[in-house]
């Protein structure tokens, strides 16, 4: 007999082991309160309905039935507007269930914001919270904001349909100037931003993406993620009562600024260029009507005859040079003379243009000509060949934008 004692001891550890561990392997008796909503009513009962088809399919949960509301329950319990846990036990009373999931959905800036809890007798009050499109949720990917939702408020992975096949995903990368803060994905927190940038993989789909820092505004956006290839998202975060805190605008419209200032300053090197080239005709017919041979010739006619119409007509002056020497240097001397006039007409109507172009650029940088132009001499260059014959001239500019 006390040989069989031991043996019946363990038998009976064994069955007690085999009995809790069988009881707490049973799936946890659970209530999924009708969610409040003060202005999406519809679409919270909608929800609603998918929250508890979602608990039918979680495995560790087994759903009662009933249908109560949160709202109701609140108003009759005598609960403020966001149950306490004296209230949620009150709850639990009323409904005779130790666990219950309740939440409120309300509409956020055209977004829905789900802020779902999950209450057990005794435990903490589990609490998460996604953000989504109703517009462009239909009755699949609701159930899939259901089972997502209520996979985190239990720690488990969310059971889909596609469970058994591997998820299709690609990749983010998200811009955002050079702020740090917190990434939220479909309105759920999905890891961090730093000094701008982060990386993420995501499932194969359209995603809402927002960007969260403190003293700045949520910078959201929209991303489609297609399966092994990336996506690059930029958001703009903008400081509370201030303006986007690194870039003043768009890419393209920094663009647009920096053409319109480099044309204004094109324009004004341009017209000094052909200052500059009438400036040289100048100096030329200058020089020709000093020229030694034409000084020696001119002073052997009389001053009241012109020196040009003499050479042309072969008048020889004897001791001075020939005529045809005289004549190429008439023909030289009108030649830039006519040059002149032209380069200064040219030279003052682009000088006055690109200066009109900056007077009336309401995008360009004011008190910051000097930063522009050497933007614009970057970007331009001016190459001018000047190129002189026996009776013509001929000046070629290349301007290069």
């Amino acid at each position: 007999m006390m040989r069989l004692a031991p043996v019946l001891i363990a038998s009976v550890v064994g069955v007690a082991t085999f009995t809790a561990a069988s009881a707490h392997a049973e799936p946890q008796s659970v209530q999924v309160l009708a969610l409040q909503s003060d202005d999406a009513v519809d679409q919270a009962q909608t929800l609603t309905l998918a929250l508890k088809n979602a608990a039918k399919r979680e495995t560790s949960l087994k759903l009662i039935a009933g249908d109560y509301s949160l709202e109701v329950l609140s108003l009759a319990l005598g609960c403020p507007d966001t149950p306490d846990d004296t209230c949620l036990a009150k709850i639990a009373n009323k409904i005779k269930s130790d666990a219950f999931v309740w939440g409120t959905l309300q509409k956020d800036a055209g977004k829905l914001d789900l802020k779902l809890n999950f209450y057990r007798r005794g435990e903490p009050n589990r609490a998460t919270e996604v953000r989504y499109n109703a517009s462009k949720v239909d009755d699949e990917a609701l159930s899939d904001i259901a089972d997502r939702a209520l996979g985190k408020l239990l720690n488990t992975k969310a059971h889909s349909a596609k469970a058994d096949v591997q998820e299709e995903t690609g990749k983010l990368l998200l811009s955002a100037d050079d702020v740090s803060g917190q990434i939220v994905i479909d309105g759920a927190p999905a890891g961090e931003i730093q000094d701008g940038h982060a990386q993420l993989e995501l499932p194969v789909g359209e995603h809402d993406v927002s960007v969260r820092v403190d003293g700045y505004r949520d910078a959201e956006g929209t991303v489609t993620i297609s399966e092994g290839k990336r996506a690059l998202l930029r958001l703009h975060p903008e400081k509370l009562g201030g303006q986007p805190t690194t870039r003043e605008g768009s890419d393209s419209e920094s663009t647009g600024t920096e053409s319109n200032a480099s044309a204004g300053w094109g324009a004004i090197i341009v017209g000094g260029a052909f200052v500059a080239a009438g400036v040289y005709s100048t100096l030329r017919v200058n020089s020709i009507n000093h020229d030694a041979d034409f000084d020696s010739y001119r002073a052997g006619i009389p001053k009241s005859d012109d020196a040009c119409v003499e050479a042309n007509r072969d008048f020889v002056v004897p001791g001075a040079t020939s005529p045809s020497r005289i004549s190429d240097l008439c023909s030289k001397s009108k030649t830039f003379e006519a040059l002149q006039y032209v380069f200064f007409g040219l030279g003052v109507v682009a000088a006055g243009t690109g200066a009109l172009i900056l007077v009336t650029d309401d995008k360009a940088p004011s008190g910051k000509p000097h930063d522009a132009l050497r933007a614009t001499r970057r970007r331009a260059g001016i190459e001018p060949r000047l190129s002189v014959g026996a009776h013509s001239a001929a000046i070629d500019l290349r301007l290069r934008f």
